[in-house]
């Protein structure tokens, strides 16, 4: 879905999640993707723009650490694709902080300020 100005979740329903195994979710500034992300448990491939999230943990991010991505062009990447900012609370390791970094930077902003840093 791309450019989808007035998509929202009110408007959306997909009735079975199991099948879908790839996102391409760009330019839908209204649509929460947080939630869509989150019932697709067969993801295996991920673009996603207009991210905007607040996480307590790290379990949505090391998840999406392991999909393929798509690049600009449309074509399959090894490393999944987020751009716009997460806020972390809680907990977050140095180590995985560096890897989603290498991973998403810098199209994905990420901000720890408010969360416990271990290294």
């Amino acid at each position: 879905m791309r450019n989808l100005d007035y998509l929202t979740n009110a408007n959306f329903h997909l009735a079975n999640t199991n099948p879908v195994t790839l996102l391409r979710l760009e330019g839908c500034k209204l649509f929460n993707n947080y939630n869509l992300i989150n019932s697709l448990p067969n993801l295996n491939t991920l673009r996603v723009t207009n991210v905007n999230w607040s996480l307590s943990n790290l379990t949505l991010l090391d998840r999406l650490l392991g999909l393929m991505g798509i690049d600009d062009n449309g074509y399959t990447i090894n490393q999944s694709y987020l751009a716009g900012t997460v806020t972390l609370t809680g907990t977050v390791y140095e180590g995985k902080y560096n890897s989603y970094m290498s991973a998403w930077s810098p199209d994905l902003t990420i901000d720890y300020s408010n969360a416990n840093w271990v290294q």
